[in-house]
């Protein structure tokens, strides 16, 4: 349990692994010499659910260097995910979105308490901002050297890309984006009412619904989230 299988058929029939049959067969019956039938049963049991697992048969690629490539980037995905799981990510990205919408919330409310003549809750409220745009830049951070994101000047848009994919897939997704963009919307908040009392005036803007935004993202995110791949078959 817990194991990821991934099958290679190198020149070799996928069904005489199965059913130990054709060339394949005949070196499995030498392999066999001298062992018990107990040893043989339990081989070719295994055998058959190798070649019932669907994997990559070399007689299907004209390039063997293409068929490699494509195992590498296979195997590269497998572990990164593996690994990523195994991090205990999900319960300290979830303890660190907990941390990150309280902040923004207190950021808000501290925003909504703020005034001429109580001016230090808009600093309070800016401080909170900042500590969130922290941990996001910091989580953000994380992810990219888990999966071993790299910074490539390309056109549409210059970003963070995997390199097991050749580049050609872009890092990071749409409720990434969004959760950033609600930590900065707040930011873009709170120092607009921090200058305005700065000045001796009441801040313009007292609601945001940047929270709000904020919690609808994390909802959504977990929603989206994948399940952790244990086996292929």
């Amino acid at each position: 349990m817990g194991h990821i299988v991934m099958t290679i058929f190198y020149r070799v029939d996928p069904s005489h692994v199965r059913s130990q049959t054709g060339d394949f067969g005949n070196i499995f019956v030498q392999t066999c010499a001298g062992k018990t039938e107990e040893e043989r049963r339990m081989w070719s049991q295994a055998l058959t659910d190798v070649g019932n697992i669907a994997g990559e048969d070399s007689r299907n690629w004209d390039n063997e260097s293409k068929m490699i490539e494509k195992i590498v980037r296979d195997v590269s995905d497998k572990l990164n995910a593996t690994m990523w799981a195994k991090t205990g990510y999900s319960t300290g990205m979830a303890l660190l979105v907990v941390i990150n919408l309280l902040l923004e919330i207190a950021s808000a409310g501290a925003d909504q308490l703020s005034s001429t003549r109580k001016p230090y809750f808009s600093k309070v409220s800016l401080l909170m901002s900042v500590l969130s745009l922290i941990l996001s830049t910091l989580d953000f951070t994380y992810k990219i050297r888990a999966h071993k994101a790299r910074f490539r000047f390309k056109w549409p848009m210059p970003w963070f890309y995997y390199p097991s994919r050749g580049y050609n897939r872009i890092f990071g997704s749409s409720t990434d984006a969004i959760l950033f963009f609600c930590v900065a919307g707040q930011l873009i908040v709170s120092t607009i009412n921090c200058s305005f009392t700065e000045r001796g005036r009441d801040g313009p803007i007292k609601i945001s619904v940047w929270p709000l935004f904020f919690a609808i993202g994390m909802v959504v995110s977990k929603f989206m989230e994948k399940p952790t791949i244990s086996k292929e078959s």
